[in-house]
C-alpha cells in the first residue's frame, strides 16, 4: 500500500502556504534543496510533510537574505553547522560588497540631483564670485565648436573609452577656453571637452587634477552658442575688480536640450577663474 496522503499537503497547498510558486518547489526539488516526502508513482503528484515546512522556512529566510540557490543546495548537499556558516559568512561579505556599490551609487545620484536642484532655481544673468574646491577632469583637447549637445558626442565617448560607462550626466560634460585666447577675445570654439569626474569614479586616461579655485560665474538661458556676451560680461567684471583670468574658463551644460524640450529651460554655466 502506498503512503497515507491524510497528513500531507499536495504541491499546490505548500506553494500557497510559503507564498512561492508551483514551479520554484519544482526546481528546488530538481536541484536536491527541498525534495517532497512523497511523489505518486502513477500521477507524479508531490506531496509535503512537516520535515518540508522546516525545511521551505530556511530556504525563505536564507533567500530573503538573498543568498544564491547553489549555496543553498550546497548546504542540503552536506547539512552541518559548520556548513550553514561558510555559507553565511560568504553571503554577509558579497552584502557588504553590494552595500558600498549602493552607496556609491546613492552618492552619485545625490550629487547629480543636488546639481539639478541648483540649476533649476539658478539667478540667470548675474555674476558672482565662487570658490571651487580641488576637482579632477577627465580631458580631450581638441578644437570645437558646439552648436547643440549632439555635437560633443563622439568626444565624450572617447573620453569614456578610458572610464566608467556612467560617468556622463547632469552638468558634469563641459568645454573649455585657454586663458590665453580669454585675454585676447577670442571665442571661436573651444580648446577641449571635459568630463568633471566625482570623487568615486576611477578614470584610466589623462586626468587633469585642479587644484582650488577662485572663478566669477555666471548662469544664463541658452546653449554653447549663446555664451559670447556672457564671456565678455565675465571679463569686464574681471576687470573691474582688478582680477585677471588664469587657467581655463569651464563652460557647463547644466540642463540641455537631452533633459528638455523646452528651449527656455536650458541653462548653461560659466566658470571663469580669476587671481
Amino acid at each position: 500500500m502506498g503512503q497515507n496522503t491524510d497528513f500531507l499537503f499536495k504541491i499546490g497547498e505548500t506553494a500557497r502556504l510559503f507564498g512561492v510558486s508551483v514551479q520554484t518547489l519544482r526546481h528546488y526539488d530538481d536541484l536536491g534543496i527541498v525534495k517532497p516526502e512523497k511523489v505518486d508513482p502513477e500521477t507524479g503528484y508531490r506531496y509535503y510533510a512537516a520535515e518540508q515546512f522546516e525545511a521551505l522556512n530556511t530556504v525563505r529566510y536564507l533567500r530573503e537574505c538573498d543568498m544564491p540557490l547553489r549555496d543553498i543546495a550546497a548546504f542540503y548537499a552536506e547539512r552541518s553547522p559548520e556548513k550553514m556558516h561558510d555559507i553565511m559568512v560568504r553571503q554577509e561579505r558579497e552584502l557588504d560588497r553590494r552595500l558600498c556599490e549602493m552607496e556609491t551609487m546613492r552618492n552619485r545620484l545625490r550629487q547629480r540631483r543636488e546639481r539639478l536642484d541648483e540649476a533649476l532655481r539658478a539667478p540667470l544673468g548675474d555674476i558672482r564670485e565662487k570658490r571651487f574646491g580641488a576637482r579632477r577632469f577627465a580631458v580631450l583637447r581638441q578644437s570645437v565648436a558646439p552648436v547643440g549637445y549632439l555635437d560633443l558626442e563622439m568626444h565624450i565617448q572617447e573620453i569614456q573609452r578610458n572610464g566608467d560607462s556612467s560617468l556622463v550626466f547632469l552638468g558634469k560634460v563641459g568645454v573649455g577656453i585657454e586663458s590665453e585666447r580669454l585675454v585676447a577675445r577670442d571665442f571661436h570654439g573651444y580648446d577641449m571637452v571635459f568630463i568633471e569626474l566625482d570623487d568615486v569614479e576611477d578614470y584610466g586616461g589623462p586626468v587633469l587634477e585642479q587644484q582650488p579655485e577662485r572663478c566669477l560665474v555666471v548662469r544664463f538661458s541658452g546653449n554653447h552658442t549663446a555664451s559670447r556676451p556672457y564671456y565678455e560680461r565675465l571679463l569686464e567684471e574681471a576687470t573691474g575688480r582688478g582680477l585677471e583670468p588664469t587657467g581655463f574658463a569651464k563652460e557647463f551644460a547644466l540642463i540641455d536640450e537631452g533633459m528638455t524640450l523646452d528651449p527656455t529651460q536650458i541653462v548653461t554655466e560659466i566658470q571663469l577663474p580669476v587671481r
